[in-house]
Parts: C-alpha cells; sequence; structure tokens
C-alpha cells in the first residue's frame, strides 16, 4: 500500500494532537485494509520522539506486511447430498 493511502487511513496529519492511544485506534483503519488485501499477519508499530520544549512529536510509523495469504486447498466435511466438486 501506497503511503498516501496508509496516510489517508489514519487520518492523521501536521498540526494534528498525538499520543499512543490515538495512534493505537487510528492504525486499525490500517490495518483492516492490509487484511482485506489478504496480509492477514500484517502489524503496525511506531516510534513517537517527543519535543517537550515545541510540545510537538515526530511519528513513525512501522508495517510489517508479512506474507499474502492465498486460498490453497478447500476441503468440505459432512457433505451428504451433494457431491463435494459440486460445491466448489
Amino acid at each position: 500500500m501506497s503511503n498516501k493511502k496508509i496516510r489517508k487511513k489514519l487520518e492523521l496529519g501536521v498540526g494534528d494532537l498525538v499520543d499512543d492511544s490515538i495512534l493505537a485506534v487510528k492504525s486499525q483503519a490500517v490495518l483492516e485494509a492490509y487484511r482485506k488485501k489478504n496480509y492477514p499477519d500484517a502489524a503496525i508499530s511506531w516510534d513517537m520522539v517527543e519535543d517537550e520544549k515545541e510540545n510537538t512529536a515526530d511519528v513513525t510509523i512501522i508495517i510489517k506486511e508479512g506474507k499474502r495469504a492465498r486460498v490453497k486447498r478447500i476441503d468440505f466435511e459432512g457433505v451428504e447430498n451433494a457431491g463435494a466438486w459440486g460445491l466448489r
């Protein structure tokens, strides 16, 4: 996913208020988007360096996509009235 799309999903910009709880909530939208694109093991973390004098923070978002999931095989159990091939 592009940086632009991730920024849009995070709904954060320069000047917005931020803390760990806000990042945790906002990152869920990014995780959901990755899962819809078949990345079930995607993970998000962040590094926040605060500047107390300026009352600002530099935030770095770290995304580990993991492997993309693909269906390899589908098995049906308990099928009595229809053949398994008919269900596929």
